[in-house]
């Protein structure tokens, strides 16, 4: 017997739950349409690529900030310090990795930060 007013396909939705995908399956989902353009997959791969050099770059770096390489005065590019070093004879592949965690939190920051229009 059916209620007054209410069709067949409402009793049938009534009885089944609808299931929402898992959490994994919708990740998934993701990350098949952003790898779908060329653009898009380069712009997320760099970007992933950033986050995890800024993440493990005290890691990564082989020398310190601002640890001097004093016989390496500002050599060329090459296997040892491969971005070279700057004036004062610092590696500059080290510091960009290191510099890398300081840009990060800074755009965090400056996100989650008001803007005076806000107000």
């Amino acid at each position: 017997m059916r209620a007054r007013g209410v069709s067949v396909l409402d009793q049938a939705s009534a009885r089944t739950p609808v299931r929402s995908p898992s959490p994994a399956r919708r990740l998934g989902a993701v990350v098949r349409r952003l790898y779908s353009r060329p653009a898009s997959a380069l712009g997320v791969t760099v970007t992933a690529l950033f986050l995890l050099a800024a993440l493990l770059g005290p890691l990564l770096a082989p020398y310190g900030a601002n640890q001097p390489l004093v016989e390496d005065a500002r050599p060329p590019p090459s296997a040892r310090p491969w971005f070279g070093t700057d004036n004062l004879g610092r590696d500059v592949f080290s510091r960009v990795l290191l510099g890398a965690r300081d840009v990060l939190s800074l755009a965090c920051l400056l996100y989650t930060s008001p803007s005076p229009r806000d107000s």
